[in-house]
């Protein structure tokens, strides 16, 4: 056990100003401090609420991100995402329809270009009207 103790310079954590001792740092350097509160119990903390960097943050009217943060971000996505042409899902969206009588497995697949998400129903014989129940072998349809 270390006898380092660091303080929470995070503004919106319950323990901000307090000063924790140290159990263990992370291996990484990234990640999560292990400290021991004032009335004994062992908690995590993220390193980065334990650097004063941290304690001017604030919550404002408008929100301000610098041109630095917003190109890291744009980097960050663009090798997360993929292009528009590696996009190869040709399958269609399958939905399950919970307000479809509440029977097992009703499921929809609609279509990319659907707005709505859900394709109409299928369309029957001229006239025929369905009960919206199930002619499987376990109905009581007689068929």
């Amino acid at each position: 056990m270390e006898n380092t103790r660091l303080q929470v310079y995070y503004p919106f954590h319950p323990l901000r100003g307090a000063i924790l001792q140290v159990i263990r740092r992370p291996k990484g350097g990234d990640g999560a401090v292990c400290v021991m509160d004032p009335i004994g119990k062992r908690l995590k903390i993220p390193v980065w609420m334990l650097s004063p960097e941290c304690a001017p943050t604030r919550i404002t009217e408008e929100p301000h991100l610098s041109k630095e943060a917003l190109l890291h971000l744009t980097s960050l996505l663009a090798t997360r995402l993929p292009a528009a042409d590696q996009i190869h899902d040709n399958l269609l969206q399958t939905v399950v329809d919970e307000h479809n009588g509440g029977q097992r497995g009703a499921t929809t697949a609609s279509a990319p270009d659907n707005p709505n998400g859900r394709r109409g129903r299928a369309r029957g014989r001229k006239g025929a009207r369905g009960s919206g129940r199930s002619n499987g072998p376990h109905s009581s349809s007689g068929l």
